[in-house]
């Protein structure tokens, strides 16, 4: 919106709105540490940046720069990666060097037993960790080239999360839960109770957004979950044991509006679970034994 004919914040009110503009922008998160002016021309003339795809999205894609891309025929692909934690007597090899790749749309589930490896290679391609070495592209850019803004924002623009303990604020209510990564992305006040309110709808919930979640069943609240990593219409839902903390009938509900939101709006969902009756929704398994592919 432009500010033409407006007076020209000051003092609080113009560190906020600064803080608001550096936070959605990475070029001036840059500017603000301290890159320099001639760099910030060379970028400029360079044409769209790795930062303006995370931030604007796909319309960006093909102006990507090739140094730092990788064509792949996925959309996520790991590269022999491998995590180490600790060093020494107290080294612990999570992954050891394992590849695979996931297309556009695709339903993949992660298996295996508890410490084989599938939470720190969700946590990889949530980009909330790192590989020790190896490679992991996120639609074509290696994700080690991108510092902590450009993961932030790849996050917040390409990524849905639901966990399996709903991680709900548990005194606000369903549709200002759904809110939240809208507030992160600075959408106003009315695009944001439109957006939720259309997420909400989605998942079944009309009529319970002005509920807490203290007021939802466990399946309900689950639920209000998947609405808030939908509104920002990620391309990949990651699902991190979404139906471990709920009952028989209510897992095969959520994994069902998984399924259909895969179907339906072509987004790729990555699921970890140890229960194959909940892996069977998916299109493939990979199965994880002692931090390899088993």
């Amino acid at each position: 919106m432009s500010r033409a004919g407006k007076k020209k914040p000051s003092g609080a009110r113009k560190q906020k709105e600064n803080h608001r503009r550096a936070s959605k922008d990475p070029a001036a998160n840059r500017k603000s540490s301290g890159a320099s002016a001639a760099g910030m021309a060379n970028r400029a003339e360079s044409g769209p940046s790795d930062s303006d795809f995370w931030a604007h999205g796909s319309d960006a894609e093909a102006d990507l720069g090739q140094a730092r891309r990788s064509e792949s025929e996925y959309q996520l692909e790991f590269q022999n990666v491998r995590r180490t934690y600790g060093s020494g007597e107290a080294t612990v090899h999570a992954l050891r060097g394992i590849s695979f790749g996931v297309r556009r749309g695709e339903f993949v589930s992660l298996m295996g037993p508890s410490g084989s490896g599938k939470s720190t290679t969700m946590n990889i391609l949530g980009c909330l960790d790192k590989a020790t070495s190896g490679t992991y592209l996120f639609q074509s850019v290696a994700t080690d080239s991108l510092d902590r803004n450009e993961l932030a924002l790849l996050r917040r623009n390409h990524i849905g999360f639901v966990f399996q303990g709903f991680n709900l604020l548990s005194r606000t209510s369903a549709l200002e839960n759904v809110e939240l990564p809208l507030i992160y992305r600075g959408e106003n006040s009315q695009e944001r109770k439109d957006r939720s309110l259309r997420a909400l709808q989605m998942v079944g919930l009309s009529g319970r957004e002005k509920h807490t979640p203290a007021e939802l069943s466990g399946g309900q609240q689950q639920r209000v979950a998947v609405a808030r990593a939908i509104v920002t219409d990620p391309d990949i839902i990651l699902a991190d044991e979404p139906t471990g903390n709920l009952d028989t009938e209510r897992s095969h509900e959520i994994m069902q509006l998984l399924r259909e939101l895969n179907q339906e709006r072509n987004i790729t969902i990555i699921l970890v679970t140890h229960e194959p009756d909940m892996a069977a929704y998916a299109d493939r398994s990979i199965h994880f034994m002692d931090g390899a592919i088993a």
